[in-house]
């Protein structure tokens, strides 16, 4: 399998990766104990709130699970225009969601 995707392509899923873990550690510390790009930690805390009867957090751990879901499948989309602006367009619609979130936390800044 790594055979196939070459040096570069195994140092730019590396690369992908340890960005991934940054960000899920920032949002994970910043969000109180929920994750924004491991789903598994969710959907279990999901569960264990719904046993709790805490429906709120219930709410708020499955809302981030259809957020990640909702977000995959919107970063697919442009993979399917043509191989000449495919790259340019994912790179477009992952700045946009880049700053979505950006720009919904400036509104939080004050209370981290």
């Amino acid at each position: 399998m790594t055979g196939s995707l070459g040096w570069r392509g195994i140092a730019y899923a590396s690369g992908l990766t340890a960005i991934s873990g940054f960000v899920d550690g920032v949002a994970f510390i910043h969000f109180g104990g929920y994750f924004v790009s491991f789903m598994s930690g969710n959907s279990t805390r999901s569960g264990a709130a719904f046993a709790e009867g805490n429906y709120l957090a219930w709410a708020l751990a499955m809302g981030s699970v259809a957020g990640f879901v909702f977000g995959v499948a919107a970063a697919t989309l442009p993979s399917n225009v043509p191989s000449v602006h495919r790259r340019g367009a994912v790179l477009s619609v992952s700045s946009i969601f880049l700053l979505a979130s950006a720009t919904t936390a400036l509104g939080s800044a004050g209370g981290v």
